[in-house]
């Protein structure tokens, strides 16, 4: 993997914060972040087995870029996790659909 694709950052996301708008606050943040540093396009790692997660960040404008994985570390801890890689456009607006 180049490594600009290398994660920078991870949330983790406690049960008590989902539905809070935290998550969508995180994720803006970091968008801007990007965005006013010069980046035009971010990429992330989600498992692939976390559907709720997954539906976030579809909601959100994200987009599975058709690549998945056993990730590396996990797997060497005897955790075989598969994960998807997927990316953003970033002067798309962050959008949250209710499901």
């Amino acid at each position: 993997m180049p490594p600009h694709a290398r994660p920078r950052w991870a949330a983790p996301h406690p049960l008590r914060y989902i539905g809070t708008g935290v998550g969508r606050l995180l994720l803006a943040e970091g968008e801007e972040w990007l965005t006013a540093r010069g980046r035009d396009t971010a990429i992330l790692w989600v498992f692939s087995d976390n559907l709720p997660v997954r539906a976030f960040y579809e909601r959100s404008g994200w987009t599975y870029a058709g690549h998945e994985q056993v990730d590396a570390g996990l797997q060497k801890a005897g955790f075989p996790v598969r994960e998807r890689l997927c990316f953003k456009v970033l002067d798309e607006p962050l959008r949250e659909t209710a499901v």
